[in-house]
């Protein structure tokens, strides 16, 4: 008989009354009411955020979760090419089409369909389309895997096993392959059935039984992930996602296989890790803020440069340093003329004009000390503030706005006597406004105690009309259709080939 089977300890599975799991509810009570608070508190604020804010705060989720679902596997993905896949099935606009990757792709609709359609029935098929979508090719690396069905187990067992040959470590040997099928089956009745059960007790509970069934050669936790946030989704009420459970295990990886392990090889009275569970679901609540922090901050910076000229290049190039160092490999260290002109494919000279005209108009800054080499870095000041204390402030400038609009003017002087306290792009809109007549706008700056408000707004004006602005708007036209007509010229030679 096999090393490993004649050594090894019982494992849940093997027990007699296997899948009736118990736990103690009293032992979970608090720590679920404190969950379910915080996915209710996170839903709130969130539906304050406006469509456009929301999807982003989807993206962002979404791609750090199948970023992070893989990296608990081993596997890097590319950061752009996960969230321009994501944005294409979201139909968001502004990330371009995604390059062909079948692999990402494939990771991508599962946890799109996971998902989105979380209500659905899951069913064989269903987690066979999957399974296939993880493995285009046909292999695990260069291994030929059974893909689009239960496991085989041709050759062995199926274990999990860490350290070399001669001093491996078994920490799990999955159930027989023969008896798959059998217990897959008994597993989604339960899990397509009505319980009288808290949703995100069961997201655990499912959690568990999958991953220990195993059923598949490969792909049983990406699988098992998926399948542990439709269950959320279901619990928020909510398809849009907020935060990622798998970010958070990755966190706690060496935590979540101490706990997997030990209750594998434990009996059904599950308490310890559903309290685990619900502690990592309440750290990922928790750590959204990091996500939504992000969102806010691009939004901020894009509103503070609403009005200001920029060329293609400067954006594709600035929305990558927004997204983060780790958004693309060749933002690893600092930005540089050479990176930047290997990213937008122009020359050297024409990089530092780039971004010395990011530097006149105080959107980059010289790094101090960058050594050799000149490095640049964007200058923001919103990394500080908590980003639910800029959701509050985003409503009272709506609220400002409208009373200004309706000439509301005791309304706007309530606001500023309760510390409403206007920024200097809320001032530079007013001022530069249309909609309002320049006495409503003298008005409401006085109330909003502004210094000097006539002088002010004749410099918003002038700063408006200045010929330089209007130089540099008609500067930016002419390049816009100068580009529209050579990628025009271009199509039309790639057609004639």
């Amino acid at each position: 008989m096999d090393r490993d089977l004649r050594s090894m300890r019982s494992f849940i599975y093997q027990r007699g009354d296997w899948p009736n799991f118990i736990w103690k509810n009293e032992e979970l009570l608090e720590l679920l009411g404190k969950v379910r608070n915080g996915q209710g508190v996170l839903t709130g604020k969130m539906q304050s955020l406006g469509f456009d804010l929301k999807n982003e705060a989807t993206l962002e989720t979404l791609t750090l979760d199948v970023i992070k679902s893989s990296e608990i596997e081993g596997l890097i993905l590319n950061p752009d090419k996960v969230r321009s896949s994501i944005a294409w099935h979201l139909g968001l606009d502004g990330y371009g089409i995604p390059s062909s990757d079948r692999h990402i792709d494939g990771i991508v609709d599962i946890t799109m369909d996971a998902t989105v359609h979380c209500n659905d029935p899951l069913t064989t098929k269903r987690l066979f389309g999957w399974h296939a979508a993880l493995f285009p090719t046909g292999k695990s690396g260069y291994h030929e895997i059974t893909v689009g069905d239960w496991r085989k187990d041709i050759h062995d067992r199926m274990r999990v096993v860490s350290g070399s040959f001669e001093n491996r470590k078994v920490h799990f040997i999955a159930p027989e392959a023969n008896k798959i099928e059998k217990e897959v089956s008994l597993f989604l009745d339960w899990f397509n059935g009505k319980q009288k059960l808290d949703t995100l007790i069961k997201a655990g509970i499912a959690h568990l039984w999958f991953v220990t069934l195993h059923p598949f050669d490969d792909g049983n936790g990406r699988i098992t992930r998926a399948l542990t946030d439709m269950l959320l989704a279901r619990s928020d009420g909510n398809s849009q996602r907020y935060y990622s459970m798998s970010a958070q295990i990755n966190t706690e990886k060496v935590k979540y296989y101490d706990m997997l392990e030990s209750t594998q090889r434990g009996t059904l009275e599950i308490t310890n890790w559903l309290n685990w569970f619900l502690s990592c679901t309440q750290n990922a609540l928790i750590s959204t803020e990091k996500i939504l922090e992000k969102v806010l901050n691009k939004h901020r910076f894009w509103a503070r440069h609403a009005k200001t000229t920029l060329n293609e290049r400067q954006v594709k190039l600035l929305t990558k340093l927004i997204d983060g160092k780790n958004s693309t490999e060749e933002f690893e260290g600092k930005l540089t003329s050479k990176k930047w002109s290997k990213i937008a494919k122009c020359s050297e000279d024409t990089a530092l004009r780039d971004i010395q005209e990011l530097i006149n108009k105080k959107i980059l800054r010289n790094i101090p000390n960058a050594g050799k080499k000149s490095g640049y870095e964007l200058i923001n000041d919103f990394s500080e503030r908590n980003p639910f204390d800029h959701i509050e402030y985003m409503e009272k400038e709506r609220q400002a706005y409208f009373a200004i609009n309706t000439n509301d003017m005791p309304s706007l002087g309530r606001m500023q006597q309760e510390g409403f306290k206007p920024s200097e792009l809320f001032i530079s809109d007013i001022c530069q406004s249309s909609t309002f007549s320049d006495q409503t706008k003298i008005t409401a700056l006085t109330i909003l105690n502004v210094e000097n408000p006539a002088i002010r707004l004749n410099n918003e004006l002038k700063e408006l009309n200045s010929p330089a602005k209007i130089k540099e708007t008609k500067d930016k036209t002419k390049e816009r259709d100068i580009e529209r007509k050579d990628n025009k010229l271009g199509n039309e030679l790639g057609h004639n080939k």
